[in-house]
């Protein structure tokens, strides 16, 4: 396996990206916060979401769109979560995704959206309509880490790998950003995760990997909030000869691609001025579901 120096999502052929600034707050910081993912042509995608009741529209719109069939392109929103503000909430996300698609000519159900933030403020719409055209505008094959900044609140660092590996004399690259760490658990809670490959992957196989492979990851605390996401896109151009991902039913991992773990460490260590980090290793015997329970258990239970 070989790390890209600075991979993000666009390190992966097919794929654009950007981030603006658009005064989400209002308060002129400079800050990006306004991005755009786009799959340049066809793509498979997959996608895991809160379970809170009380969670963000955004959350409904991308998991009914992706149900629906495959994402071309998310936009992204950080300093405003876009919940807990009623019918408005739900009215300014599908806003977002039609203006969205609009500029880059697909259809609003191509498009997902995300929003992370301040909790129970309604959307700056003038700011955020102003901001998507700027982000669309913006789309590059280079724009990576710009959506890195976009999607950050309170991350210390940027959350950004991409790897090369090579399978059966093929290179598949596969590429991530994320944000968000003080409320991983429970259920990914208040994390972004936006994954994109140019491995050949069936939809099926893509959705059920990224479930099992996140419910054996993304453990750190026991809080929970109103939003997030995990997205996986996958783009193969003709040029490409198809690489077959092997998925173990038994661990339900994906046997020569694993793709979560490693931006599992950074998300974890560097979010919402956490000052200490630690990793375990515990042998238990019994069903997978005592597996995993049991960690999980200790971890959350652990103090200083």
């Amino acid at each position: 396996m070989k790390i890209i120096e600075n991979g993000t999502v666009t390190s992966v052929k097919g794929f654009k990206s950007s981030g603006v600034v658009a005064d989400i707050k209002g308060k002129k910081t400079g800050k990006r916060d306004v991005a755009v993912i786009y799959s340049e042509i066809e793509s498979v995608s997959a996608g895991v979401f809160t379970t809170n009741k009380v969670r963000s529209k955004t959350i409904d719109i991308s998991r009914d769109n992706i149900n629906a069939g495959d994402l071309r392109a998310i936009v992204i929103n950080s300093g405003n979560a876009n919940a807990c503000v009623g019918q408005q909430g739900y009215d300014d996300a599908v806003k977002m995704v039609e203006l969205t698609a609009k500029a880059l000519g697909l259809a609003p159900k191509q498009v997902g959206v995300s929003s992370t933030g301040v909790i129970g403020v309604k959307l700056p719409m003038n700011r955020i309509e102003a901001g998507i055209a700027d982000a669309v505008k913006a789309l590059s094959n280079d724009g990576g880490m710009d959506t890195v900044e976009a999607i950050m609140t309170t991350d210390l660092v940027k959350k950004n790998l991409a790897v090369e590996i090579e399978i059966d004399g093929k290179i598949v690259t596969i590429a991530g950003i994320a944000k968000g760490s003080g409320m991983i658990h429970p259920n990914m809670a208040t994390m972004l995760g936006y994954v994109t490959t140019d491995a050949k992957i069936s939809k099926n196989l893509l959705q059920t990997s990224i479930a099992k492979t996140t419910d054996r990851t993304y453990v750190v605390t026991g809080k929970t909030s109103d939003e997030k996401v995990l997205s996986l896109y996958s783009t193969t151009y003709p040029e490409y000869v198809n690489v077959e991902l092997t998925y173990d039913r038994a661990t339900g991992n994906l046997v020569k691609v694993r793709y979560t773990k490693p931006k599992d460490t950074g998300i974890s260590e560097f979010g919402e001025g956490k000052l200490k980090k630690f990793s375990y290793a515990i042998s238990v015997t019994g069903t997978s579901d005592t597996d995993e329970t049991v960690p999980e258990s200790i971890v959350k239970s652990a103090k200083d």
